[in-house]
């Protein structure tokens, strides 16, 4: 036991450690074990030696003393957790799926088809004949698709002052009305979707020695108020698309100014190309757009009006 009270270094020469006492001997009768003193001073008090750091080192427990872990409480947790989730999925299933399936509302109707709408019959509105008729058929009814094909079959030449039908049909049905005004015109989408017109239309292409020129003939629906289908074409005049109703780049326009044709009120903006006039009106039930006046003065004996 003595020699764990050795300290760890030498003295410096010169020092003497301290006389030691000699153990007591032990007292009369007792065990003959020498009585083991333990220091309890502090480190760097006299009573705990010299100053110097314990080497002993010490573990603090994560779990207070006289507390035991008991894993058995989380595992309860945890499964009353689960159980609580489960139940409440299997009643949210029953609630949401197996209860209306075997259960329906009464009326309910299930697996009811899509409405699909019927192709469009197509008739012309001209009631005397034009010098030619021709069936364009398009894939889609893309902008660029149909300016492509009205100008491949402006090609097909007509003697100057006649009208040739074009039927413009998609996938082998004819296009709606607001559907191809939309694709041309997207400004004139509003207007299309208004509901004025019906589905079906007649499109023209005018020859003369300027050009050619494509007339666009409308049907209003009975219920449509043509008052305030004038008054929406017109607020949209300034920012009309124009050109993209030609076949040729017809130059820039001037402003909208009105006009006549067989005493019906029109309006008309020439542009600087020579014969391209857009002229638009409402004649009788029709609503008919015109690239050219010429081609609208040529329209209208076919039309019947």
């Amino acid at each position: 036991m003595d020699d764990q009270n050795k300290f760890p270094f030498e003295l410096p020469k010169g020092s003497e450690a301290p006389a030691k006492n000699p153990p007591a001997p032990p007292p009369a009768g007792g065990s003959s074990r020498p009585e083991v003193k333990i220091a309890t001073g502090k480190v760097g008090s006299p009573a705990g030696g010299p100053d110097f750091i314990s080497p002993e080192t010490f573990e603090a427990s994560p779990i207070p003393a006289g507390v035991k872990s008991n894993s058995s409480l989380v595992k309860n947790i945890i499964l009353a957790i689960v159980a609580v989730v489960f139940v409440g999925g299997v009643g949210a299933l029953s609630y949401f799926v197996v209860f209306p399936l075997l259960f329906p509302p009464k009326g309910s109707v299930t697996n009811t088809p899509p409405v699909v709408a019927s192709p469009i019959t197509h008739k012309s509105y001209l009631v005397k004949p034009p010098a030619a008729e021709v069936e364009l058929k398009l894939n889609d009814h893309k902008y660029l698709t149909i300016a492509t094909a009205l100008q491949s079959e402006s090609f097909n030449q007509l003697a100057e002052g006649q009208m040739k039908e074009v039927k413009i049909s998609e996938n082998g049905a004819q296009v709606p009305f607001p559907t191809f005004l939309s694709s041309v015109s997207p400004v004139a989408s509003a207007l299309a979707d208004g509901g004025y017109f019906e589905k079906d239309f007649t499109a023209m292409l005018y020859y003369d020695a300027s050009g050619v020129w494509p007339v666009y003939v409308a049907k209003l629906k009975a219920s449509a108020n043509a008052a305030d289908l004038v008054s929406i074409m017109k607020s949209i005049e300034g920012v009309l698309d124009l050109g993209s109703f030609y076949l040729a780049p017809p130059g820039s326009f001037a402003t909208f100014k009105d006009g006549q044709i067989n005493g019906r009120a029109t309006r008309y903006s020439v542009g600087t190309q020579a014969g391209a006039a857009f002229n638009y009106g409402l004649l009788g039930d029709y609503f008919v757009l015109a690239t050219s006046y010429n081609g609208l003065k040529a329209a209208v004996p076919l039309l019947g009006l």
